[in-house]
């Protein structure tokens, strides 16, 4: 009963932190775009991403199989409910395919323990499929152009998917030390 409860306060929180972020992510990352902007490039970041990124891979890492998925489906819901700048349609597959690249690329892994590699392979892989729904919507009529324009787009998106991936790792160095401390590991 305590390991189940541990399992559900923990992706609860996890579930939360992305929301409680987007509140200092959304404004910097408008901010940090805008100033992209002006280079004339299709660059930019996608900060509210990569918590998203670093939370899955986190849910993955300290609850194990199946956990990363389990975080992806209540990403979507909190998602949709708070986030209404994007259609639920692009949310819920978004989210949960973000949870299912991470799971798929963490699958062999048994024990929590992953390593810089792992988190980065896991991020990248979600990322890439968590852009599939915007894909899907693309018009057919200017399909080829969109096409062409969200892959000039997609390595920013991977860019902030991977920092989320180094940022999940560098937390889960910290956990690790304080519970090595504490002689819990």
């Amino acid at each position: 009963m305590t390991r189940k409860s541990f399992k559900v306060a923990l992706h609860a929180i996890l579930t939360a932190v992305p929301t409680v972020l987007g509140y200092v992510l959304g404004p910097l990352t408008h901010t940090i775009n805008l100033l992209l902007s002006f280079t004339g490039l299709p660059i930019g970041v996608r900060l509210g991403f990569m918590s998203l990124v670093i939370v899955v891979i986190l849910a993955r890492a300290i609850l194990g199989r199946g956990a990363a998925l389990v975080q992806g489906v209540l990403l979507a819901i909190t998602g949709v409910i708070f986030h209404h700048g994007e259609s639920p349609l692009v949310r819920i597959p978004k989210d949960f395919l973000l949870g299912l690249g991470v799971e798929i690329a963490l699958l062999r892994l048994s024990r929590p323990k992953i390593n810089v590699k792992q988190a980065l392979v896991a991020s990248i892989l979600g990322g890439i499929l968590s852009y599939i729904p915007y894909l899907m919507f693309i018009p057919s009529s200017v399909f080829h152009l969109a096409l062409v324009a969200s892959i000039l787009l997609m390595p920013s998106f991977l860019t902030s998917c991977i920092i989320g991936g180094i940022i999940a790792m560098e937390i889960l160095k910290r956990v690790h030390t304080v519970l090595k401390g504490l002689s819990l590991v």
